[in-house]
């Protein structure tokens, strides 16, 4: 066996070794586990963010700081509770380790960095190393602070700097224990335990660390006085033969008078004196046999380790462990298993976080139990911020100035353009419109007057016809009209519709731009009959309140059609402004009613339409000509032919190239038709009946071909009363091929 094998020591390497780097290992696959569970989280909470999230589903994302936060829980704690047995067991079994001091000079910054990895591989194995900490040897700042990474400082080595008596014995007294020292040697990378000093403790220190020192180390590569005095205590304490003497190989040939002196003083210690270099130290074999040698008795521990003191230690180790695990964990809990926490936790706010998570009704009543004020602040607050689950919340136990609250936030949420958002969102569950029905519906009527409120000052508002049906009609049916009234005015959509169903279903005329703006818009296809049946049943208008009608009647919709019967069956002085000079392209419903009213076989309505006909404008009626629909362009040639003007002839003979469809007669589908051929052949006789002869008519060959014989004949006609046999003979020349 080798002199400088020492059996004793060589497992206690390998293990503190293999626990090092099992540690860090399992930090890293602690790390990279949560890394990765973390990016799934993200990933997946990001997809149904995207899925759901744009059409208005409530998807909750967990906060950033929970991955983080359980990567540091998993490697602060796991490895202390997986190794601290094993660690224990193997300190308590090292019954007499050495004690190890080394002395060298201060801030040498090249010298130090060799002499640090020299002390560590042929010192350190054999005991406890000592050396006081300057700026080239002391414990990293992440070890120093044990929170920073968990199990790889919570073992290690750690003392206050000594700067008074009181640090001093806190010195001592950590000198004389025994196990946690080698539970700290166990965990230590370099086995080297740098002791803190101000510059008036420093020589206290030393001379603690000389009692009972098996072994002195000593570079003498740099002289000082420091080094001078140190030097004096070991021979004072008979070390000296202990000592083994480092030299640095550029320092060795130095023969100053300083280094004769300080070789004197060393006397039998000379004989241990090594060079070390770039390389290492030289002689290595020689420098292990000579420790061997000196510290070949056992290290001159006296007495046995208290059990307490053991018990107490690995206590307080795995206390604190567990502790930082607990609180990692009871931060994350929420998160983790939302359902129990929110059952057991006496912490509200993380109660009120389980509900955020999983939406548990059980949780939100225990809530509640515990603080109501604080748990309908809190849900406020998260409401005001969009949260959908706190809206949610308060439609179960909310109060009525909560309905407030729930109509600005989904106002807020109607997007500018598109003033169907909220009616879309209220097909899925746990969404924001829900909240605001289930408040009042649970409140009830002392909710009625709250809501009408908050919808009259909302800037957005979307119609939802489940909050109409399932709540305002029940109770607002019976109410007097005046409760409504403050909405005639109201900015948002669903308070301009909800005036206009309660108060058109009292006949009173001014629900009926309301009821318009339904027909025009038609949410729904229910709403918009509901608006069309009300508006039916109006009896005559006032002339002074048809003036509201001007936004709608020169449209091309129902809306359009609805004003225009509504003002024909009032009074025909508004019409006739209207048509006196109407914009051009536009009033197409307009003429489409009274070209009806004028078809229809009541004299009296037929005379009015064609009266307020005869005053309407030739170029508006000829802007009509070019419009997208056959029918708008028959009707303008129509009324050209009561005037027993030709100008609009061309349009007439263009019928027959107009695509129609008809629908079937059982109803099923439909079929390729021409109905507007009988419209042209009775506007070619109207033309016929008021025209004066002599005239000219301006008829194109191309447009005569291809016309069908009732057409044909019925332009025969019509050129022979106008005098023109010219264009009559051609009408008889194609007619004939």
């Amino acid at each position: 066996m080798p002199a400088h094998f020492n059996p004793t020591t060589d497992h206690r390497w390998i293990v503190s070794r293999v626990a090092f780097f099992l540690g860090i290992g399992l930090m890293v696959l602690v790390y990279m586990g949560i890394l990765v569970t973390a990016f799934i989280r993200w990933l997946a909470e990001g997809v149904a963010v995207g899925l759901f999230g744009a059409i208005g589903l409530d998807v909750h994302q967990n906060p950033q700081w929970l991955y983080p936060l359980l990567a540091y829980v998993g490697c602060f704690a796991l490895p202390v509770i997986a190794f601290l047995p094993v660690l224990a067991a193997l300190a308590l079994t090292w019954k007499s380790p050495h004690r190890i001091v080394v002395f060298r000079r201060f801030h040498t910054r090249y010298e130090s960095r060799v002499l640090r990895r020299i002390a560590a591989q042929f010192f350190g194995r054999f005991g406890h190393v000592f050396t006081l900490a300057d700026s080239q040897i002391h414990q990293r700042l992440w070890l120093r602070i044990p929170v920073v990474l968990g199990q790889l400082s919570f073992l290690q080595f750690h003392l206050q700097t000594v700067h008074s008596e009181r640090g001093l014995g806190r010195l001592r007294r950590l000198l004389g224990r025994r196990w946690r020292l080698n539970l700290n040697w166990m965990v230590s990378f370099r086995k080297i335990f740098p002791v803190v000093s101000s510059d008036e403790f420093w020589q206290p220190c030393v001379e603690a660390l000389l009692e009972n020192a098996d072994l002195v180390v000593m570079d003498i590569s740099s002289l000082s006085d420091s080094l001078d005095w140190e030097i004096a205590q070991c021979s004072r304490r008979g070390l000296l033969p202990k000592t083994v003497l480092l030299i640095h190989q550029d320092h060795a040939a130095d023969g100053d008078a300083r280094r004769e002196t300080f070789e004197k003083q060393l006397g039998p210690a000379m004989e241990s004196l090594f060079r070390y270099g770039d390389k290492g130290v030289e002689r290595r074999d020689d420098l292990l046999d000579r420790i061997a040698e000196i510290l070949a008795p056992p290290g001159r521990w006296e007495g046995r380790t208290p059990v307490w003191q053991v018990m107490a230690t690995i206590a307080a180790t795995l206390m604190t462990a567990l502790a930082v695990t607990a609180g990692g964990l009871g931060l994350a809990a929420p998160y983790l298993d939302p359902y129990t926490t929110g059952l057991s936790s006496p912490i509200k706010s993380q109660v009120l976080t389980s509900f955020y998570q999983i939406d548990n009704q059980a949780i939100l009543s225990r809530l509640m139990s515990m603080d109501p004020e604080w748990t309908l602040s809190a849900l406020r607050k998260s409401a005001s911020d969009g949260y959908g689950r706190a809206l949610m919340a308060l439609a179960e136990v909310g109060e009525t100035r909560d309905i407030g609250l729930m109509v600005n936030r989904i106002s807020a949420l109607t997007s500018s353009d598109d003033e169907q958002a909220w009616t879309r969102l209220i097909r899925w569950p746990n969404v924001k419109s829900d909240a605001l029905l289930k408040l009042v519906q649970r409140l009830g009527r002392p909710a009625f007057d709250p809501l009408l409120q908050a919808i009259a000052s909302a800037p957005r508002l979307a119609y939802d016809g489940s909050l109409y049906r399932e709540y305002i009609w029940p109770y607002g049916k019976d109410l007097e009209a005046a409760r409504f009234e403050p909405l005639l005015a109201c900015p948002n959509q669903f308070g301009r519709f909800l005036v206009a169903l309660e108060l058109g279903s009292r006949k009173d005329p001014r629900a009926i731009p309301n009821l318009l703006e339904i027909v025009r818009q038609a949410p729904s296809r229910g709403l918009g009959t509901t608006a069309a049946e009300l508006l039916n049943g109006y009896p005559r208008i006032p002339l002074r309140q048809l003036p509201m009608l001007d936004p709608y009647i020169l449209g091309a919709d129902e809306a359009a059609e609805r004003a225009t019967r509504l003002a024909a069956a009032s009074d025909n002085v508004y019409l006739a402004r209207i048509l006196r000079n109407p914009p051009g392209g536009t009033g197409q419903s307009l003429l489409k009613i009274l070209v009806e009213y004028e078809r229809d076989e009541e004299p009296g309505l037929t005379q009015r339409a064609r009266a307020l006909l005869a005053g309407a404008s030739a170029a508006w009626l000829r802007s009509l000509f070019s419009d997208h629909s056959g029918e708008v362009r028959l009707n303008a040639a129509r009324v050209f032919a009561e005037r027993g003007d030709p100008g609009a002839l061309a349009v007439l003979l263009a019928a027959p190239k107009m695509e129609t469809e008809c629908e079937a007669a059982n109803g099923k589908g439909s079929y390729p038709c021409n109905y507007y051929v009988v419209w042209a052949v009775e506007g070619l006789e109207l033309l016929r009946a008021r025209l004066r002869p002599p005239r000219r008519l301006a008829v194109d060959t191309a447009a005569i071909a291809g016309l069908p014989e009732t057409m044909l004949a019925s332009l025969v006609q019509l050129a022979s009363q106008a005098g023109d046999e010219e264009t009559a003979n051609r009408v008889r020349q194609t007619a004939t091929r």
